[in-house]
């Protein structure tokens, strides 16, 4: 009985710190959306113009995306993180974005475009 106390504690100490440093989705990629994948898309074209597709539900399309990076000496990571909150309508949306990409990024040996969960797609430029 006299152990019980320190044997909570200790759990207590154990799940805050579980949490600690890590992120959600929503953290990294902002409201609900996915990635769609098409024939060709998502690319990048000869002048540095990343094309992707997104889907999201919500009450009208046109919400806005920002184009996220995290660049090491020869790969570099991006992401889109989807500005606009989500809305409570249902209706589904699809349409093709476009980021214009830095030199920085076009640099890079390796570009990876990340999405929710764990898919990562290669990209070829």
């Amino acid at each position: 009985m006299k152990y019980i106390f320190p044997i909570l504690l200790l759990m207590f100490f154990l799940n805050c710190s579980s949490n600690v440093g890590t992120n959600s989705d929503s953290d990294i990629f902002g409201a609900s959306y996915t990635l769609v994948t098409e024939s060709g898309i998502p690319s990048i074209n000869n002048d540095g113009i990343l094309t992707t597709k997104v889907a999201h539900s919500g009450c009208n399309s046109g919400h806005t995306f920002e184009l996220q990076s995290l660049i090491t000496p020869n790969t570099t990571e991006i992401w889109l993180y989807k500005v606009t909150p989500d809305q409570d309508c249902q209706a589904h949306f699809e349409y093709e974005v476009t980021f214009q990409l830095s030199e920085l990024i076009l640099d890079s040996e390796v570009i990876m475009l990340k999405s929710h969960g764990s898919e990562t797609i290669l990209l070829n430029h």
